[in-house]
């Protein structure tokens, strides 16, 4: 099932960043996020200066999750946030209804697919592989191409089509983003009422947005 295999994957990619931030004493889905887009950050820019393809990536990226195992034992626990797992159970409600009102690929959506197929598909990638065009410079907005190449590594991870991560990746991501306005709001007014307050704000302004979920999807 395709939603089963993008969550698996998914999870795959964000372990590494999970561990590394237990293992310096943090916890919660913002410092997931963060350090596992960093991992990413360093296991893309060695692929692109080796030429390598998105296998060295996935190579890297897991093994400093393995090296960071190693320390967590020893890392201090952190401070448990209430409310958390409920937040969990709400983003994921919500990933399920963006599945479902998640629409077609169109617009500037049918750039960044090409731009994931590409690191999906070369065997020898750099920053100007991915242009989109032969003679082309970096573009400005993407010249790193930081979400691209975590796109791509889900489709290679779960074995799908970059099609099918660029259209849905967003429900997965759902919950994620739901828990970590709640960790933004709780971190701010240290209270879960307007922690929670601070949870719907986000969600209404950005996934009820006009046109299939709104910038959800």
């Amino acid at each position: 099932m395709t939603l089963l295999r993008l969550a698996l994957a998914t999870g795959i990619l964000l372990l590494p960043g999970a561990i590394v931030a237990r293992a310096l004493g943090l916890r919660g889905a913002s410092v997931t996020l963060a350090w596992s887009l960093a991992l990413l950050f360093g296991a893309l820019a060695v692929t692109f200066l080796a030429g390598a393809s998105l296998s060295l990536t996935l190579v890297l990226l897991l093994a400093a999750g393995v090296v960071g195992l190693r320390f967590t034992r020893r890392a201090p626990r952190p401070e448990r946030l209430p409310g958390r797992w409920w937040m969990l159970r709400a983003g994921i409600a919500l990933g399920i209804l963006l599945w479902h009102v998640a629409g077609e690929i169109g617009g500037d959506g049918l750039f960044h697919l090409a731009r994931v197929r590409k690191l999906d598909a070369f065997d020898s990638l750099s920053l100007g592989a991915v242009n989109e065009f032969a003679d082309g410079g970096l573009h400005p907005g993407y010249a790193f191409p930081l979400w691209h190449g975590f796109l791509a590594l889900v489709a290679r991870v779960a074995f799908l089509d970059p099609a099918d991560v660029v259209l849905h990746e967003a429900s997965i991501l759902a919950p994620l983003a739901v828990v970590i306005a709640y960790e933004a709001g709780y971190a701010l007014f240290r209270r879960v009422g307007p922690a929670l307050a601070v949870v719907c704000a986000q969600v209404a302004v950005t996934a009820l947005a006009p046109a299939h979920g709104g910038a959800y999807t």
